[in-house]
């Protein structure tokens, strides 16, 4: 649609995540990105429509025989780049066509080439943007877009990082998936949902750019009040809500009045969190959050070695870590650990010390990631100049020494090391304990993980 300063008012809206795979591996959870986005719509519009490609069997021409005016699409990662694109381009032309998100942001000038069908990229954050278009703003007026304009593509300044809305809560209703907990293929029979009581993070950890704006903004730690959040909370039906903030834990002041709330007012519900290894120094929150329902901590700790830490700047040693997570462990919740390989110079040896160190702390499961730098990440330049290393399109860091392939085997080794029986059953006997698992779930689980651990011991024999 060629468009300059004016465009249609819109009244039918069609909101696509255009993701198909992600179902496969872990892939439950809500777009609540592209939600925040359609109940931005749902004020101005007389219809708005989520269409969540990873439980749709329909082709993407049934959404249009309801003749929506306007397609807004969320491209937040860069799996399935050519899928998305193609998807994108299935969306006819007479339809007024906006994408948004995290890869969008960092690909404006290749996918208005590739897709001459989108009419405006929206950079950055998105709510006030597309509140701004569909009240129909001069677009030359609108910060953080990019448009055609009688065929040129012109870039607006990027907006100013604004604050959260503490008061903001998606429009629930306008969703109609049901979406479950669910784990590489494996339904824990649980119905899922998320919320942020914050947005930021106070620390810098050099291999991430989620607090980084395309924009060369930086953004600051906000958090909503515990009686809004909770008020959130009691309006989702689902049965486990996982905090999404990068790091609930920061404001423990906080955390503990939320808890408090939903402890006098005795909501049920299980949740999960990102934690920081320094939450151990408040016993108090730990205690508070186990009484209010959390089940699941997550925590980055990333590698076992301290000259790592410090090249990541995380801001702790791991005699620090040990510490804590001597006082966590007398809480009973479930542990995760988050872990990164392939860092400049790290060792083999190194690597595939993650395991035993994971064990001595008493986490419950690790994830294992390869190294990726966005191109606002601090360690990005970092590896650029660094003789040796290289980063892929995905932005995964690989070396002289170790390619992505190489990393693949030894993230599988250190899952081989960490996960044995004793493992499992550490798991088992949490979720037995807690009844976290109804009993269908349960047995299939178990036969599920005797499976793995056949495959286990015939890769060690």
């Amino acid at each position: 649609m060629e468009i300059s300063n004016t465009y249609p008012r819109f009244k039918n809206a069609l909101c696509m995540y255009p993701y198909k795979k992600e179902l496969a591996s872990m892939g439950f959870m809500p777009p609540l990105g592209l939600e925040y986005i359609a109940t931005v719509l749902s004020k101005s519009c007389e219809r708005v429509s989520i269409v969540d490609l990873r439980y749709e069997k329909n082709g993407l021409n049934y959404f249009f025989k309801n003749k929506p005016d306007l397609a807004c699409v969320s491209v937040n990662w860069d799996q399935e780049k050519n899928n998305v694109r193609r998807r994108i381009l299935e969306i006819p032309p007479d339809i007024f066509t906006i994408v948004g998100g995290r890869a969008a942001t960092d690909d404006v000038d290749n996918l208005f080439s590739e897709c001459p069908n989108i009419d405006i990229i929206v950079k950055g954050d998105g709510e006030n943007t597309i509140r701004e278009i569909i009240e129909n703003k001069p677009l030359s007026e609108i910060q953080g877009i990019s448009y055609r304009n009688k065929g040129e593509i012109i870039h607006n300044p990027y907006r100013k990082l604004e604050k959260l809305d503490p008061y903001f809560i998606i429009d629930r209703s306008l969703r109609k998936y049901e979406y479950k907990l669910i784990s590489n293929g494996f339904d824990f029979g649980y119905t899922v949902d998320g919320i942020f009581s914050s947005r930021g993070c106070p620390y810098n950890c050099s291999f991430c750019s989620f607090n980084n704006s395309a924009g060369g903004g930086r953004r600051k730690w906000e958090g909503r009040s515990p009686e809004t959040v909770v008020k959130e909370i009691k309006s989702i039906k689902s049965d486990v809500i996982i905090f999404l903030d990068e790091n609930f834990t920061f404001n423990t002041e906080g955390v503990n009045e939320i808890c408090d709330i939903l402890i006098r007012e005795k909501v049920n519900k299980m949740f999960t969190a990102n934690a920081r290894v320094d939450v151990a120094k408040s016993p108090e929150t730990i205690r508070k959050m186990q009484k209010a329902g959390f089940k699941v901590l997550l925590f980055g700790i990333e590698s076992a070695q301290n000259r790592i830490l410090k090249q990541f700047n995380k801001g702790f040693t791991i005699e620090e870590a040990r510490e804590c997570f001597s006082v966590l462990r007398q809480h009973d919740m479930y542990y995760h650990g988050y872990f990164i390989i392939g860092s400049p110079e790290e060792t083999r040896d190194e690597m595939f010390g993650i395991a035993g160190f994971a064990k001595q702390i008493g986490l419950h499961s690790i994830g294992v990631s390869n190294l990726r730098c966005s191109q606002y990440a601090p360690l990005y330049n970092v590896i650029k100049k660094l003789n040796g290393y290289q980063l892929d399109k995905r932005g995964r860091v690989y070396s002289d020494t170790y390619s992505v392939a190489d990393l693949k085997k030894i993230r599988k080794a250190i899952y081989r090391k960490f996960y044995n029986l004793s493992s499992f059953w550490k798991i088992f006997s949490f979720a037995i304990f807690h009844r976290v698992l109804k009993p269908k779930v349960f047995f299939s689980l178990i036969k599920s993980s005797c499976n793995i651990m056949v495959g286990h011991m015939a890769d060690r024999n």
